[in-house]
């Protein structure tokens, strides 16, 4: 028996499918892509236009890290790392570790996201990797973050259930800034995208890309992979038993010029001692 080299394309594979968010941005929502790409921008609208960095300073940090000292922290989905150059910034925070899949926004976005919002870059670890799994021991991290990227996961429990695994006991899971839909606005908006679906597949339509609709979720955009939930599927979703669940509404919407529409809201897990 003789032995066959194998050429692998994997990681060039991984590597292209990874930056596929930065150019779908340039390509399907070029009026946005400045605001994704250019630091000082980014920030301003952080500051002024949308809600988001505000609706994660209204969360009180101090109180939950109160007691604590030397926190390392997870931020899932960091995208341009804003929320870790906020919680850097506080002083029992020993590490933060900006976990995502763009390498773009790790090495161009994040240090002057850092810079322009006064945060910590020597407290800040990037981390160019995926949700889970997470190579991180049990038990060995006090708070995992994120800020408006758990919707983008695609099994929610999955993930909940790993960042359960990497919390200390009395660690806790913060999911930042989601806008769950109540049921009559949730089940309108599906009837609505079942109608489109049902039309496009009764005239045989073909889309290279096309939302879905199921009982884990209507990805709404194909292209960012958004997806919806109502109220009650985040909370069945995010139900682990190794946690309890609290969930924080903020009374903000995503934009300061659209009062109207689904309201930000933070859901807070806390891992039973």
């Amino acid at each position: 028996m003789w032995a066959m080299d194998v050429t692998t394309w994997i990681d060039r594979q991984f590597s292209e499918i990874n930056t596929s968010w930065d150019r779908t941005i340039e390509v399907h929502y070029p009026q946005y892509h400045q605001d994704w790409i250019v630091p000082e921008l980014h920030v301003e609208n952080l500051l002024h236009k949308w809600n988001t960095f505000n609706a994660a300073k209204a969360f009180p940090w101090s109180e939950y890290f109160k007691n604590k000292s030397s926190i390392r922290i997870l931020d899932l989905g960091c995208g341009t790392g804003w929320l870790s150059a906020y919680l850097s910034t506080f002083e029992n925070v020993e590490s933060v570790y900006a976990v995502d899949s763009s390498v773009p926004n790790l090495r161009s976005m994040l240090p002057h996201v850092t810079k322009l919002l006064h945060g910590k870059p020597g407290k800040i670890i990037p981390v160019h990797g995926l949700f889970s799994p997470i190579p991180e021991k049990n038990g060995s991290v006090d708070f995992v973050v994120s800020s408006s990227s758990f919707h983008h996961a695609e099994n929610l429990q999955d993930l909940v259930a790993e960042c359960a695994r990497v919390l200390k006991p009395g660690g806790i899971l913060v999911v930042l800034n989601e806008t769950p839909h109540e049921k009559w606005s949730f089940r309108w908006y599906f009837m609505k995208q079942l109608v489109k679906l049902g039309m496009d597949l009764w005239r045989e339509e073909y889309r290279p890309r096309s939302m879905t609709v199921s009982s884990s979720g209507i990805v709404y955009d194909p292209y960012l992979g958004d997806r919806l939930y109502s109220l009650n599927q985040w909370k069945k979703a995010l139900a682990n038993k190794q946690l309890d669940l609290e969930i924080l509404e903020t009374g903000l919407t995503t934009f300061r010029q659209k009062p109207y529409g689904g309201k930000l809201v933070h859901f807070i897990l806390t891992k039973k001692i």
